[in-house]
């Protein structure tokens, strides 16, 4: 008897062994077709990723990324019909993968539906309590149909619940820059840079943020009369209040106000990146000197003066507002390679937290 033990405990280590190896090497054969189907879609080729996810499915049955990439594939060749039904025999299966519930809503709002569409996200949101994507997608729907103030609401709600959910900072920072509330809109599109990785919308963030610092800085009335203005909040008195007594956008105008003549000196209607990250410079010191950081926590702030401590907040700014002016930030980054290579580097070891510990809401700063 213990002479036929060995062999079968062998034979049955070497059946286990073959049946790992083969899930194995299908999941990876899955994988590589995955893979290209989503490279066909980025190149508009819906029905060879189709038939590529098809096949992917044959070897990974139990993975819904295959079949929700089909749907993908379906909703950006406008069959909305088959693309939901797939989500919706994925939602049977996963109900807790937020992007399933978003793409079926996407697919109502494409056939103009926007009640169902809008009751596909709440029903996310209930299952998916902390789901930023959600919430950004509640807010572009209200935002499409004019509801600006209710897409701010779920955009600032989905900063709440998902502070780490780039997207959120970034809806959050295009429309306040159309709305006046500039200092909201250049500290969400800053928090946006540094958590997304969607190159094309950082660019087009940076460049917003450029135009809104110098709008800010050379603002005019109807009667033409310039000022610096980051926020339309105005409180009128005749006894001037302690800056620590304002509200936060005020307390931050008042500081620009009293930093920034100097620096701009003569330039008119608009200012150089050099002189953005001297006021902000300015304005840091002068903000943690002021003590206002006890009475305003923000956490972009404290983040600043780090960078200001270990010398890298020039090669920040350049990197933060490039876009706004490409030819300056090439003409710095070519004197600044190495300091600005350094910074990167620091980056890499030293990243902004941010976290449902760590986050920086509009509510909390009022």
């Amino acid at each position: 008897m213990k002479k036929n033990i060995i062999p079968i405990f062998l034979f049955l280590f070497l059946l286990f062994r073959s049946s790992y190896s083969q899930t194995y090497v299908q999941v990876m054969q899955a994988r590589a077709l995955g893979k290209i189907g989503v490279e066909m879609i980025d190149r508009g080729k819906y029905d060879s990723a189709i038939v590529k996810f098809d096949e992917a499915m044959q070897y990974d049955s139990v993975s819904v990324e295959y079949p929700y990439e089909k749907a993908f594939a379906y909703y950006n060749k406008n069959d909305f019909s088959k693309a939901k039904t797939m989500l919706d025999s994925l939602l049977h299966i996963n109900k807790i993968n937020d992007k399933i519930y978003a793409l079926l809503g996407n697919c109502y709002e494409a056939e103009n539906n926007m009640d169902k569409a809008f009751e596909i996200y709440e029903q996310g949101v209930e299952k998916i309590k902390y789901s930023g994507r959600l919430y950004m997608e509640m807010g572009i729907l209200k935002h499409d149909i004019k509801q600006t103030n209710n897409a701010v609401g779920y955009w600032e709600k989905g900063v709440e619940v998902a502070p780490d959910f780039a997207n959120n900072y970034y809806y959050l920072a295009s429309t306040y820059s159309q709305n006046s509330y500039n200092i909201w809109s250049l500290l969400d599109g800053e928090i946006f840079i540094l958590l997304s990785e969607n190159q094309k919308r950082i660019n087009e963030t940076s460049k917003i943020m450029y135009d809104v610092f110098n709008r800010s800085l050379f603002n005019k009335d109807e009667k033409g009369n310039e000022s610096i203005r980051f926020t339309f909040i105005d409180i009128k008195t005749d006894i001037p209040r302690p800056t620590k007594d304002l509200p936060f956008e005020l307390a931050c105008q008042t500081v620009y106000r009293e930093i920034a003549p100097a620096i701009i000196g003569k330039d008119k209607n608009k200012i150089s990146i050099e002189k953005i990250y001297k006021i902000n410079e300015a304005f840091t010191k002068k903000w943690f000197d002021e003590g206002l950081d006890v009475y305003f926590s923000n956490l972009l702030f404290r983040w600043h003066k780090k960078l200001i401590d270990n010398n890298y907040f020039e090669a920040y700014n350049y990197l933060i507002f490039k876009e706004g002016n490409p030819q300056e930030y090439k003409e710095w980054y070519d004197k600044h390679q190495k300091a600005f290579d350094d910074f990167m580097n620091w980056l890499l070891d030293n990243p902004v937290m941010i976290d449902k510990e760590h986050r920086l809401l509009r509510s909390n700063l009022k």
